[in-house]
């Protein structure tokens, strides 16, 4: 009996310490600039035609945005979402991060929050973005294209400067 209960109690132990180190938001899990991102619309109402959007961050805070839609993140009861003007933007930003669960991006008269898609155990997955529309009906998705972000490290980025 005593066996049976020092199992039980190292396996909780075991599964306790495990879930918590999954379930960790580090600031080491974040991406490491360069990183950048690719995507495009993920709604049901998407088409072939439009543009694809992409995200590349550098070290000190710059930035390069190719077809962005335009628009203020809005905070709201449910979370946050995206005042899309329905235009779009390609040039230079600026980044900072936003919490631990995505990155701020700001261009022209423009503030975006590219957030990262929920992972398990309360984690975040940066190696994908995800922006809703605060209307809800257009919603955009990127996966990263090279550089390194949480536990996906892909080839490093090519920044202009190089």
């Amino acid at each position: 009996m005593l066996r049976r209960l020092a199992a039980i109690a190292s396996a909780t132990l075991l599964l306790t310490i495990g879930l918590a180190a999954c379930g960790g938001r580090e600031p080491e899990s974040r991406p490491q600039p360069p990183a950048a991102w690719d995507g495009d619309r993920i709604d049901i109402d998407a088409n072939e035609t439009e543009p694809r959007m992409s995200l590349m961050i550098a070290p000190g805070g710059n930035a390069e945005l190719t077809n962005v839609p335009e628009g203020q993140w809005v905070r709201t009861d449910s979370g946050i979402c995206w005042d899309d003007t329905g235009e779009v933007y390609s040039g230079a930003a600026t980044w900072d991060w936003f919490s631990d669960t995505g990155i701020e991006v700001k261009f022209e008269d423009s503030a975006v929050i590219f957030r990262a898609w929920p992972g398990k155990f309360g984690s975040y997955d940066w190696s994908e973005f995800k922006m809703v529309n605060c209307r809800r009906d257009r919603t955009w998705g990127m996966r990263l294209t090279c550089g390194s972000a949480g536990t996906v490290d892909l080839p490093p980025c090519r920044v202009a400067s190089e």
